[in-house]
C-alpha cells in the first residue's frame, strides 16, 4: 500500500493504489535534500533501480534508506531528462540486505507530480 493517509473529511484511511503495478526494471537517477541541522542541508544524488510502477507510485531499490515523508526528485526510468522529472514522496523503506557489497533497501514512493519537458523544475 502506498502512503495510506486518513481522509480529513471522512475520517478513514484511503487506499492510494487502485491501479495495477507494471513491471519496469531500469536505472532511475534521484536527488533529495536532507537537513543535517538548523544551519545545513545536504543535496544527495544517486542512481537507484526502479522495480515496478503504477500511475500513482513506484518501488525503487536504493543503497540509502530515506525516511517516510522524504521528497525525492526522480528521472523517469530509461527516459531522457528532456521528458521531465517526478517529485515523489517516500511512503516506506524496507531493508533487504546488508553485506560486504553494502546495503540495499526497497523504497515505496508516491508520485506527486511530473515536471513538463523543457520547463524549469
Amino acid at each position: 500500500r502506498l502512503c495510506n493517509r486518513a481522509d480529513p473529511v471522512r475520517g478513514w484511511r484511503v487506499e492510494r493504489r487502485r491501479e495495477a503495478r507494471r513491471s519496469r526494471i531500469g536505472a532511475c537517477p534521484y536527488a533529495m535534500v536532507r537537513s543535517m541541522d538548523r544551519d545545513g542541508l545536504i543535496l544527495e544524488e544517486g542512481l537507484g533501480a526502479a522495480v515496478n510502477e503504477s500511475a500513482a507510485g513506484m518501488r525503487l531499490l536504493l543503497g540509502i534508506a530515506p525516511p517516510p515523508g522524504q521528497l525525492m526528485e526522480l528521472q523517469p526510468c530509461l527516459a531522457p531528462a528532456a521528458d521531465g522529472h517526478y517529485l515523489a514522496e517516500v511512503c516506506w523503506t524496507k531493508p533487504l540486505r546488508e553485506d560486504e557489497q553494502g546495503r540495499l533497501y526497497l523504497v515505496g514512493c508516491r508520485l506527486n507530480f511530473k515536471t513538463l519537458p523543457g520547463r524549469p523544475s
